[in-house]
C-alpha cells in the first residue's frame, strides 16, 4: 500500500489561495422528462456527473434518482491510451460528449474543465462552473519527499507537456515517464516500481477520496497548474 504520511521536504512552503467560481445553474420548474448527462465512463468522471446530479436535486428537492440518467461515452483520448495528449488535439476527451449534446442524445454534458476545447461544437454552450476545488499540482511518492529532493534519472510519470516543462525547467536532471489511464492504473505504476514519483491533480485526488496519498501538494512557485484545473464544467444546448 502507499503509505499516507507527511514527509518533510527540504523545499520552502508558501501559503496559496483557493479559487472559487460561482456556480450558474437554473432548472425548469415544469420539467418532468428524465434529465441525461453524459459523462466519460472512468471513476473520477462518473463522480463529477454524480456531483452534479446531487446538485441539481438539491435544487430542486423533489427530482428523484430515477430523474435522471448517466450515459457514458468513450472520448477519443479515452481510446488513444498510447498517444502523446499533445498530438490528440482539443476537445480529445470532451468533444464526443458535446456532440451528444448537440445531436440530442444527452442534455447536459459534464466535464474538467481543463479538457474543454476553446471552439464548442455548433449549438453547445458552458453553462455553468461548479466551484473550483485546489488548482493546484501533487507530488507523490514512496521513497522521496519532494521534487528538490529526487535524484539524477528518477523517473516521474505525468501525460502533461505542461507539468514536464516545468519539472525539467527547474530539475533538468529527471527524467519524465508519459504515463496514461486512470487515476488508480498510474498509482499502480508507482507501487510496482515502474516510476520514482507521480504529478496528479490535487483535485482528482479530493474527489476519489485519495487526497491523502499525496506527499506534497506543490505551491504555485513549484509548479503552476493548468488554466481551469479543478473545475467541473457543464455544457448544455445553446
Amino acid at each position: 500500500m502507499l503509505a499516507q504520511r507527511p514527509v518533510p521536504c527540504r523545499a520552502s512552503a508558501r501559503p496559496s489561495r483557493k479559487p472559487c467560481v460561482q456556480v450558474i445553474a437554473a432548472a425548469s420548474a415544469q420539467s418532468t422528462a428524465q434529465i441525461r448527462i453524459g459523462t466519460r465512463g472512468s471513476r473520477l468522471a462518473k463522480l463529477q456527473a454524480q456531483q452534479v446530479q446531487d446538485l441539481l436535486r438539491r435544487v430542486r428537492p423533489e427530482w428523484t434518482e430515477g430523474h435522471f440518467a448517466l450515459l457514458e461515452y468513450s472520448t477519443h483520448g479515452d481510446k488513444q491510451t498510447t498517444e502523446p495528449l499533445r498530438t490528440l488535439g482539443q476537445g480529445a476527451f470532451t468533444e464526443v460528449i458535446d456532440q451528444a449534446v448537440a445531436d440530442g442524445s444527452v442534455d447536459i454534458g459534464v466535464h474538467s474543465l481543463k479538457d474543454q476545447a476553446v471552439q464548442l461544437p455548433a449549438g453547445v454552450q458552458l453553462a455553468a462552473c461548479l466551484p473550483r476545488d485546489d488548482p493546484r499540482d501533487a507530488f507523490i511518492s514512496i521513497k522521496y519527499a519532494c521534487t528538490a529532493d529526487l535524484p539524477a534519472g528518477a523517473r516521474v510519470g505525468t501525460s502533461s507537456s505542461r507539468r514536464k516543462a516545468q519539472l525539467l525547467h527547474a530539475h533538468p536532471h529527471l527524467k519524465v515517464v508519459p504515463v496514461r489511464g486512470n487515476v488508480d492504473a498510474r498509482l499502480q505504476m508507482l507501487q510496482d516500481g515502474q516510476l520514482d514519483a507521480l504529478v496528479l491533480a490535487a483535485a482528482g485526488l479530493s474527489r476519489l477520496g485519495r487526497s491523502g496519498l499525496a506527499t506534497r501538494v506543490l505551491g504555485f512557485h513549484e509548479m503552476l497548474p493548468a488554466a481551469c484545473q479543478g473545475a467541473i464544467g457543464i455544457s448544455c444546448r445553446a
